[in-house]
């Protein structure tokens, strides 16, 4: 979700323990490899999206032209993901991938601007050129913070050759990039039962409802469905507004573009 994060590479990592035995046969062409890699109590932290968790344990075991991942169990304070699965190997590179991850009350973000606490079960099959990525999840708890101080411009329109006879409005067209995301297949449901909130400078706003994620390769990614305001409030004019009722509609869009259909109220005192 390039539009809606930036993840930037830094990763911390500390402590735990590390033990790797594997041996190598054959050619390189056709490697057989065979051995184990284990991994016990390592402090993960990630700043782009601060977090900490705890990478709890790992078992990988490698088995001729497989490896195999046992168990990989990440932990915060709240909740945890558990993944299992198997890449194959062809000549030292990944051929094919099926990895499954079951997610419980997992912190994956916790900035200022971003807050998400997810459960569900989703997977990665494929491989690293065609990646297909499906799921569902619930959003326990979450919050957007669209104030201005977070705000960040995604320019997609330059303007160039500016006359006082005419302007020319140039659209920047990208080349087909051949990145794991820009080939990846995605379709992924994400649920909002409640405890989702909006907030921005002068609103503050509770949903619930759901999402899907889709996207095909070289494709930028689709949002479709359709989501209830629960309760909120809205400042205008030094007046508080209290959202009655409505719908944020995604009918299958681009970007974070949806339809609104929001009533709200103010009530007036009495006047004698």
């Amino acid at each position: 979700m390039t539009e809606f994060l930036e993840i930037k590479k830094s990763v911390s990592v500390k402590g735990g323990d590390f033990v790797f035995k594997i041996s190598i046969k054959g050619s390189p062409d056709q490697p057989r490899i065979r051995g184990s890699a284990l991994a016990h109590a390592w402090e993960v932290s990630v700043p782009s999206l601060a977090t900490k968790f705890t990478l709890e344990d790992v078992r990988v075991q490698f088995s001729d032209s497989r490896v195999e991942l046992k168990e990989l169990i990440l932990k915060d304070k709240n909740g945890s993901i558990i993944i299992q699965g198997y890449a194959d190997i062809k000549g030292f590179k990944i051929d094919q991938i099926m990895l499954e991850a079951a997610i419980k009350d997992f912190q994956a973000v916790d900035s200022k601007q971003y807050s998400f606490q997810s459960s569900g079960e989703v997977s990665l099959s494929g491989s690293l050129t065609q990646p297909v990525i499906q799921g569902e999840l619930m959003l326990r708890k979450g919050r957007v913070n669209l104030r201005k101080e977070y705000e960040t411009f995604h320019p997609e329109i330059k303007f160039s050759g500016e006359t006082k006879q005419e302007e020319k409005v140039v659209v920047l067209k990208e080349k087909a990039k051949s990145g794991f995301w820009e080939s990846a297949t995605l379709n992924v449901k994400i649920d909002l039962p409640n405890n989702f909130w909006i907030k921005g400078d002068n609103y503050n706003l509770e949903l619930s409802g759901g999402l899907v994620l889709l996207k095909e390769p070289q494709r930028p990614m689709i949002y479709t469905g359709s989501i209830s305001t629960i309760r909120g409030n809205y400042q205008l004019y030094g007046k508080n507004f209290t959202f009655s009722e409505g719908t944020v509609d995604f009918p299958g869009i681009s970007s974070l573009n949806p339809n609104l259909n929001v009533e709200a109220v103010y009530r007036v005192s009495k006047v004698q």
